[in-house]
């Protein structure tokens, strides 16, 4: 019997011991944590499709010396994250860059809300614009918050949105950018189509590794995919 149980959204995954798997999730009222998943490399184990990143589920969890996981119940499917790989690149870079920026044990309920809220416009609508839309209120939700209000020629982490050319951290984008970012501030609803996706994306790339404090690999893979680079 499990000791307890959460809802969570499972973030990323990675091998352990001969047959086990660990895995990140980020729950409603227990911050993001680390469960073992006992045995699920092996054939047929039964919690094998519970690991993969992107799982919404209800987790059975045995809370010994290390948290292990007992049982699962899918609450929301998601099925057409992986079935469309644009969908699946900006659905993997959304659980990266929580993964990234979530301490473990914060209790981040808005956190939570708002990777649940990105899950589902990444799955409805155009799946780049989406992204672009939830990491905005992501950047707010985790008290990073730059303010794009005023279009600017250039953008500045540390300076917390617009800055100048003399800004230590600064790099430049054009007025297009600058100005789809004014704007999807201010949305409470994703974009049915942002022009210039691409390289929005990738200004939001660099404001998301400063504020992780390293590479963000999932989120690079999707701009060199979007740009058509190898």
């Amino acid at each position: 019997m499990p000791e307890y149980s959460v809802e969570g959204i499972v973030l990323r995954r990675w091998d352990s011991g001969e047959s086990d798997r660990r895995i990140a999730v980020l729950t409603s009222d227990r911050g993001k944590i680390y469960l073992t998943a006992r045995g699920s490399r092996k054939s047929g184990a039964r919690l094998s499709a519970y690991t993969e990143p992107g799982t919404y589920a209800r987790f059975g969890v045995g809370a010994r010396r290390n948290a292990y996981l007992t049982q699962a119940q899918t609450l929301q499917g998601f099925s057409k994250l992986r079935s469309d790989y644009s969908r699946l690149m900006c659905a993997l870079s959304l659980f990266e860059t929580v993964d990234a920026v979530c301490p473990e044990g914060q209790e981040t309920p808005e956190v939570f809300s708002e990777c649940l809220r990105g899950m589902a416009a990444i799955e409805a609508c155009e799946p780049v614009a989406a992204l672009c839309w939830v990491d905005l209120r992501l950047m707010a939700g985790t008290g990073h918050g730059p303010d794009f209000s005023r279009p600017s020629k250039f953008l500045s982490p540390e300076d917390g949105g617009a800055a100048t050319s003399t800004s230590r951290d600064s790099f430049g984008v054009s007025k297009e950018v600058a100005i789809a970012l004014s704007k999807l501030q201010h949305l409470v609803e994703p974009p049915s189509k942002l022009k210039g996706a691409a390289d929005v994306a990738k200004a939001i790339l660099q404001f998301w590794e400063v504020y992780a404090g390293k590479k963000l690999i999932a989120r690079r893979s999707l701009i060199n995919y979007l740009q058509g680079l190898p």
